[in-house]
C-alpha cells in the first residue's frame, strides 16, 4: 500500500477524496489544517507524493511548496487548482509542481497522477497542456510580446486576465508597488496607455478569452 498526503481543506470534497483514495488502496495521511501540521507530516517522509490544495492553509501556496521541498526534497506535488488559470500560472512559470488536478478531475484521474507521480512521471492534464502550447506559441508569434522578460510576461498574464493588483502581489509574493511598476512598464513596452488596452493585445492575440474577466478569466495559454 502507498503513503499519500491529501492537504485539502476539510469538507465533503475532501472526505470524499480520501474515502475513495482508500478505496484504491492508497494509505491516506490527514494533516491538520495548519501549514505546521502539514510540513510536519511531510518532515516524516513516509508519502512521496502529496495532493495540496491551492488555498490550504490560507493560500500562499509558493511558499508552502519551497517549504515542504526544504523537509521532504524528494516529494511530488500535486496542485489542486480551483482554477484553471491558477493551474497555467503554475505550469508556464515551471513552478515545482509534478502535476495538477481541477474540480471536475475524476477519482480515476486523482488516482492515475497519483500512480504516475509515485512512478516519477508528471501528470499534467491535456486540457493544461494544450492551454499552455497556444499561449507560447502565440508569444512566440508576436515580436512585442515575445520581448518581455520572464517576470513582466506573468504579470501581463494576470493583468489581462483580470486579476487584481492585490492578488496579483499576494500570488507572487511581491509589494503592489513592484506589480504597479511593471504594469506601467508594460504599458510602455507595449505602446498601451491603461490595462483595458492590455487586455485588447490578449484578446487580439488568442491569450485570453473576450468577455470573461475577474477570477473566472481563462488564460488560453
Amino acid at each position: 500500500m502507498q503513503d499519500v498526503i491529501v492537504a485539502i481543506p476539510q469538507g465533503i470534497r475532501a472526505s470524499g477524496l480520501v474515502a475513495e483514495l482508500k478505496e484504491l488502496n492508497w494509505n491516506v495521511h490527514v494533516p491538520g489544517p495548519t501549514r505546521k501540521s502539514l510540513l510536519e507530516l511531510a518532515e516524516q517522509r513516509s508519502a512521496r507524493i502529496v495532493i495540496l490544495d491551492d488555498n490550504f492553509a490560507g493560500g500562499e501556496t509558493k511558499s508552502l511548496v519551497r517549504a515542504l521541498h526544504r523537509v521532504h526534497p524528494k516529494l511530488k506535488i500535486l496542485l489542486w487548482c480551483d482554477k484553471l488559470r491558477t493551474a497555467i500560472q503554475y505550469q508556464l512559470n515551471k513552478s515545482a509542481i509534478h502535476g495538477y488536478f481541477l474540480n471536475e478531475t475524476s477519482v480515476a484521474e486523482v488516482n492515475k497522477g497519483c500512480r504516475l507521480a509515485y512512478a516519477g512521471k508528471p501528470y499534467v492534464p491535456l486540457l493544461i497542456n494544450q492551454a499552455v502550447k497556444r499561449y507560447r506559441k502565440s508569444v512566440s508569434e508576436h515580436p512585442i510580446l515575445n520581448c518581455l522578460t520572464n517576470r513582466e510576461g506573468e504579470i501581463f498574464q494576470l493583468v489581462t486576465a483580470g486579476v487584481s493588483v492585490s492578488q496579483i502581489a499576494k500570488d507572487l509574493f511581491i509589494s503592489r508597488k513592484t506589480v504597479n511598476t511593471f504594469r506601467y512598464r508594460l504599458h510602455r513596452k507595449l505602446n498601451v496607455s491603461c490595462d483595458v488596452q492590455l487586455a485588447h493585445i490578449a484578446i487580439k492575440y488568442g491569450l485570453i478569452e473576450a468577455g470573461i474577466d475577474g477570477d473566472d478569466a481563462i488564460l488560453l495559454a
